[in-house]
């Protein structure tokens, strides 16, 4: 069960005890605007109705979960409260490069 809008207190490493691995840069999440000319405008933490939010302003970046058994969950986005745009604190690592035989793998589907 989702629980979305609900934010709970929870240690990373309790909820990530592999850690995370960042997949891509961290990017400003950007409102939707119908139109496609207009310059993207970034979010902030704030409900103007009901003025909850901490007016901070929203990153998005993808991760990956490598304690994840399922892989249709393994994969998801991450979305950063912050004032600046967030940076890892640890050196980037690049994923390990597998050569596979000529064989075409196709990708498993649960």
């Amino acid at each position: 069960m989702a629980l979305k809008g609900y934010r709970f207190p929870i240690s990373h490493s309790e909820a990530f005890p592999m850690g995370l691995v960042l997949v891509g840069p961290i990017e400003p999440l950007t409102k939707y605007n119908q139109d496609r000319n207009a310059a993207p405008e970034q979010r902030y933490d704030f409900d103007p109705k009901t003025g909850a939010g901490t007016g901070l302003l929203m990153w998005k970046a993808t991760v990956t979960d490598p304690s994840e058994t399922n892989s249709k969950r393994a994969s998801f986005q991450l979305i950063f409260l912050a004032e600046v745009q967030p940076v890892p604190s640890t050196p980037e690592v690049l994923p390990v490069c597998v050569r596979l035989s000529w064989r075409v793998c196709w990708p498993s589907r649960a």
